[in-house]
């Protein structure tokens, strides 16, 4: 087995486990979390800008389309938007399930692929 590929899959067991002591944790606990996580995202982000730079070399050099490439690419305003999404998310307040479930039919543009 590859070194990526045992990576990976250490790092998909550790977000489930991870995912479930999130979602037994008090709301403000994880509030703070994803306030932590946004100003962590504002603090790296000419770390971050530069890491997606060099990834979308790299995709070009792979020969990946423009367009893609194009949708991929991080500026100042997007890596600002992500940490200001985060921060929406925390300033939301307690949601109990039945609340949650309202917004199901809301999320159907959001799509995540292995």
């Amino acid at each position: 087995m590859s070194e990526l590929i045992e990576y990976m899959q250490g790092l998909g067991e550790r977000a489930k486990r991870a995912a479930r002591v999130i979602a037994n944790a008090d709301t403000g606990i994880k509030n703070k979390a994803l306030e932590a996580i946004a100003e962590e995202i504002k603090n790296q982000q000419a770390a971050i800008l530069q890491a997606n730079h060099l990834d979308r070399v790299a995709g070009k050099e792979r020969g990946l389309d423009a367009a893609l490439l194009d949708r991929l690419e991080l500026n100042e305003e997007r890596v600002l938007a992500m940490a200001e999404g985060l921060h929406q998310i925390a300033s939301f307040g307690h949601q109990s399930r039945a609340d949650a479930s309202a917004f199901r039919g809301h999320w159907y543009h959001l799509r995540i692929t292995t």
